[in-house]
């Protein structure tokens, strides 16, 4: 660990000689055109997501070109964004790290030693490198007003203003050089502003990663507008939003929670559901106190009457797709014996269902699905045989095995 430290500085101070010399003088912007396709540029990332004001301008041999930016926009060398005091912006980099930008801030982008550099005019910065990188092998070079700092894996904070520089790393380490200062390694839980020979220990990293993410992060305004459309009853708008933030934070559990809200309210309960059961592992409590496992079963039910009818009205195409691979149903054993032994049915279906899910290779069918079938078929058709029954549900749940029993007890 030691040796990889010191190999990482090594490298670093190596990438401060022969990178570009200082930050480049702030970049005129250029004013917003009416054309939404950008010229092409090598490409660095996408927008994940953005609010309020965030604009992006490109050079060309000809001309400058200002634009609006907007979610899935792509941006690369020599693009300059811009937020306004009101703009956000989350950025997905090629290489899986993710800069969130906020406040008043202008950054540009090029390429050094094969992978992306960050230019900071001003502005507030989080970076997030994830574990899952372990393909980068240099910290990536940001350059300042006061000098230049380059981060590793984990998550670190950074704020260019009136020329000063503050870099927090909250997770893993980051290196600072300063115009007229030695390189300085900051480790987690440290911080260091410019011009500061050593760097501090945070006194409350919780309040100042909380303060960096309200600050730099459009997923706090952007459920808040979700939230603002939902209760003004501008449904698809919400629905648009929670789907956005959604997208850019698939952790947010109240996207979860008012997704699934929204397709009960339209009673699309097959996409209600998965979103319902996302929020209970997001966030357990909240769903506890608003008794959504209590729902689910109700909504689980409403969708599997609408896939049995679903499946009765489209039986002619089902019955001619082929049956899926390695499935099994098990419809309930039929009592030939004494009617108060009736219960055991579910219960016999239940252990061979269990047993058979413990065989690799076999996939056993839903069994509340099947029971359902079964019932509704008896329903349309009272004279029909059980056993014929019991197969022309098989059928319809494209099941390629049917397992059929009774029981008497005597």
């Amino acid at each position: 660990m030691r040796t990889s430290a010191i190999f990482a500085l090594f490298l670093f101070g190596f990438l401060l000689g022969e990178g570009q010399a200082g930050l480049p003088p702030r970049p005129e912007m250029a004013p917003v055109e009416s054309p939404t396709a950008l010229p092409d540029t090598k490409m660095q990332g996408k927008v994940a997501l953005a609010i309020g004001d965030v604009r992006i301008t490109r050079s060309t041999e000809n001309a400058k070109h200002g634009f609006v930016v907007k979610k899935g926009m792509t941006f690369g060398d020599g693009d300059i964004l811009s937020t306004g005091e009101n703009g956000k912006i989350r950025l997905e980099m090629k290489d899986g790290v993710v800069l969130q930008v906020g406040g008043v801030s202008q950054i540009g982008f090029h390429e050094r030693n094969g992978q992306w550099a960050l230019n900071v005019w001003e502005g507030a910065i989080m970076a997030y490198g994830f574990p899952s990188l372990k393909k980068q092998s240099a910290p990536h070079a940001v350059v300042l007003p006061q000098g230049e700092m380059g981060f590793h894996l984990g998550k670190i904070g950074l704020e260019a203003r009136n020329d000063q520089t503050r870099i927090l790393a909250f997770h893993n380490q980051a290196e600072w050089k300063g115009d007229r200062e030695p390189s300085l390694q900051i480790t987690a839980g440290m911080f260091l502003t410019s011009g500061d020979k050593t760097p501090q220990s945070m006194a409350n990293p919780d309040n100042l990663s909380i303060r960096f993410t309200e600050l730099t992060s459009p997923e706090f305004d952007s459920v808040a507008s979700a939230l603002a459309s939902y209760q003004e009853k501008r449904l698809e708008q919400a629905m648009q939003q929670f789907g956005d933030v959604q997208a850019a934070y698939p952790h947010n559990s109240l996207a979860a929670y008012y997704l699934g809200l929204l397709n009960v309210e339209k009673q699309d309960y097959g996409a209600a559901i998965p979103q319902w059961r996302k929020y209970e592992r997001l966030d357990p409590n909240g769903a506890k106190e608003k008794e959504i496992a209590q729902q689910l079963t109700v909504l689980i039910s409403k969708r599997m009457k609408e896939e049995v009818k679903e499946a009765l009205a489209q039986e002619a195409a089902l019955m001619s797709e082929q049956p899926e691979p390695n499935s099994m149903a098990v419809p309930p054993f039929a009592n030939k014996g004494d009617p108060k032994f009736e219960a055991m049915a579910r219960g016999i279906t239940a252990m061979i269902i269990a047993d058979l899910s413990k065989v690799p290779g076999v996939k056993v069918l839903e069994r509340a699905k099947m029971q359902k079938l079964v019932d509704e078929i008896k329903l349309s058709q009272s004279g029909l045989v059980e056993e014929k029954t019991m197969v022309r549900a098989g059928r319809l749940m494209k099941a390629e095995k049917l397992i059929l029993g009774d029981y008497n007890i005597k």
